[in-house]
């Protein structure tokens, strides 16, 4: 019978995504599984085992007659070097997560802080389901939200007609843990990056020419230093819950005096050109450090709850 709290500490990746240690069969043989929701994906036989989860307090929480897929064909960068598989948390009876329960969360520290060890994965009945709500629609087995606008700090940037695709036209919004960086369609990327570029220009924070930074929204200087100020970027969902992005956040010191702006265009997405739905929004990492995302499948509804992981862990 599955556990009601199965709660796993998850390590940070080089590319700031999270894995986790859980290990397969008796004798169990252990594996390093990346933590994913989207488009990796593979190809292969079904088979069925007893999973062994390293809990948070360094325990072994064992899960039998879990089916899961065994890769022959595997679609991701990270398979065939240091990790060995994927911890799939989507919504069909295939899934893990289902089959262990209905709710998982998961709340994510400080990804450049390497000695950050507060980020942590919770399936099953305890999963903290903290915060305000936004309703999840589940499409094409993908969880999907939906955004009401963007404002920075008290000014709407783009309004809910910005973002009124639905997900069976292509939009809506993912939160993806194996991304590092936040997607946004063209027309809410355009009217975001004109309002960073007049608040940098009202700073006299200079901006890094284009031609020189493949595109990228990049400025000189620091951000420790020079964004001490910069007003908090608001992602408004439907239903009342908000994800503010913070400077540490929002950019990226790719230089000792250059950040860049960690909001790319979708359509740069291969993997979403692929699925023809360039007006979607995906919410990455990098935009969820110092939250915690609740998903109850049953009611179809994601909690976002600003914290510090360090508050909820039971490891210290």
């Amino acid at each position: 019978m599955a556990p009601n709290d199965l709660r796993s500490p998850l390590s940070r990746r080089p590319d700031h995504g999270f894995v986790a240690n859980i290990s397969i069969g008796e004798p169990a043989v252990y594996q390093l599984v990346l933590i994913d929701t989207d488009y990796t994906w593979s190809r292969g036989i079904v088979s069925e085992d007893t999973l062994h989860f390293i809990t948070s307090d360094n325990e072994v929480e064992s899960v039998p007659n879990v089916a899961f897929g065994c890769g022959t064909y595997n679609y991701g960068d990270e398979f065939g070097y240091e990790y060995s598989g994927i911890l799939g948390l989507g919504p069909s009876e295939a899934s893990v997560m289902t089959q262990i329960g209905y709710q998982f969360s998961y709340c994510i520290g400080h990804i450049k802080d390497i000695n950050d060890s507060y980020s942590h994965l919770i399936i099953g009945d305890e999963a903290r389901l903290e915060g305000d709500s936004t309703p999840l629609e589940i499409f094409n087995s993908s969880y999907y939200a939906m955004l009401d606008g963007i404002r920075m700090g008290e000014k709407l940037i783009a309004d809910k007609k910005v973002f009124s695709s639905q997900p069976k036209d292509g939009g809506g919004v993912l939160f993806d843990t194996g991304s590092p960086v936040t997607y946004l369609h063209k027309e809410a990327l355009e009217l975001l990056s004109a309002e960073i570029k007049s608040y940098m220009k009202a700073g006299n924070i200079q901006q890094v020419p284009e031609i020189k930074t493949g595109g990228l929204l990049c400025f000189e200087g620091r951000v420790s230093e020079d964004l001490e100020n910069f007003t908090e970027v608001i992602f408004h969902f439907s239903g009342g819950a908000d994800l503010a992005v913070g400077p540490d956040a929002l950019f990226d010191q790719s230089r000792q005096r250059v950040f860049c702006m960690t909001i790319l265009p979708t359509s740069a997405n291969m993997s979403i050109l692929d699925h023809e739905a360039e007006n979607l929004t995906i919410i990455g990492i990098s935009a969820m450090q110092d939250y915690n995302f609740g998903f109850d499948i049953k009611e179809k509804l994601v909690y976002v709850e600003d914290v510090d992981c360090k508050t909820l862990s039971d490891y210290d």
